[in-house]
């Protein structure tokens, strides 16, 4: 989400909980160019690791009270609430985290997101649970558990659930994202809400590298330019309750714009579900960004 590769707002998708998110405020958020918001971990420890040690595999760390107090504190920060309901983060407590977090959510009369793979419970059933603006992440990752059946055909629930208004978002990181599964949903009508990087330390020298290779992934795939930009501005801003005034060039807006430029040529891009590469001839570069009037250029190294 570096504001030098073009991303001016980025959601910090819950690497904190009810305990640990005043550290995060204060080293990161109030300390970071980007323009940073946060979803609050259901758990009040945030993402434990190593994974074996679950975030709400324990539901002692699922507190309602307490994520709803830390959320309330720092409401003009966070928008909702992250839950991880896969089985090395949740064990067997899927459906009751994902209760919690949506508990949670309407208290503070914000969002959830979802993280999915590899849950005990099927997904469709847990997605049947969400409400509209609730968000699905790691949608088209290609492990167990996701928006395909064994056939390769898109899950009915899961269709249904995206015309109510639950949005499908990609959250590309180091093991979310499937060039095969986008490319089977793609081609059944199933096309991503909004078009995400889920960027974290071990991905951001590849395969992810920056959300604007995420969306020349994309334009690969068969969408145009206006339609991947479209899913990480209007969309996204409508998602975290911004619409109008994030991710829009129209007068009142704050005053963000990245300038990119969309390159022809030879560009390899790898996935992280069966790590595929393609070769692709075209991809979007980043010229340079404005957040609120301000100048950001990549060589100038502004901070995240």
């Amino acid at each position: 989400g570096n504001i030098a590769r073009g991303v001016t707002t980025a959601v910090d998708a819950g690497s904190s909980g009810a305990r640990t998110f005043p550290a995060f405020r204060r080293y990161v958020v109030e300390r970071c160019d980007t323009r940073l918001f946060a979803l609050l971990n259901l758990s009040s420890m945030g993402m434990l690791w190593p994974a074996r040690l679950g975030d709400v595999k324990d539901l002692r760390w699922a507190d309602v009270e307490e994520a709803v107090l830390a959320g309330r504190q720092n409401r003009d920060v966070v928008l909702g609430i992250k839950v991880r309901v896969s089985r090395p983060y949740a064990g067997d407590n899927d459906v009751e985290a994902l209760k919690r977090a949506l508990e949670c959510a309407e208290a503070l009369g914000g969002f959830v997101m979802v993280h999915v793979k590899d849950t005990v419970t099927p997904l469709e059933e847990l997605v049947a649970m969400l409400r509209p603006g609730d968000v699905v992440t790691h949608a088209f990752h290609g492990k167990s558990d996701g928006v395909l059946d064994e056939g390769g055909r898109v899950i009915e629930g899961l269709r249904a659930a995206q015309q109510r208004g639950v949005v499908f978002d990609v959250g590309h990181g180091s093991g979310s994202f499937s060039f095969d599964v986008a490319e089977k949903a793609m081609a059944q009508g199933f096309i991503p809400d909004n078009i995400s990087s889920d960027l974290y330390n071990s991905n951001v020298d590849g395969p992810v590298f920056d959300l604007l290779t995420v969306l020349s992934k994309f334009i690969y795939l068969g969408m145009s330019v206006s339609e991947v930009v479209e899913r990480c501005t209007n969309t996204a801003a409508r998602t975290i309750g911004m619409e109008g005034t994030l991710g829009t060039l129209t007068a009142g807006a704050e005053g963000d714009a990245t300038v990119m430029r969309l390159e022809e040529g030879a560009f390899s891009l790898t996935d992280s579900g069966q790590r595929r590469t393609v070769s692709a001839n075209e991809q979007l570069s980043h010229v340079l960004t404005i957040r609120r009037g301000r100048v950001y250029k990549p060589w100038l190294g502004a901070g995240c």
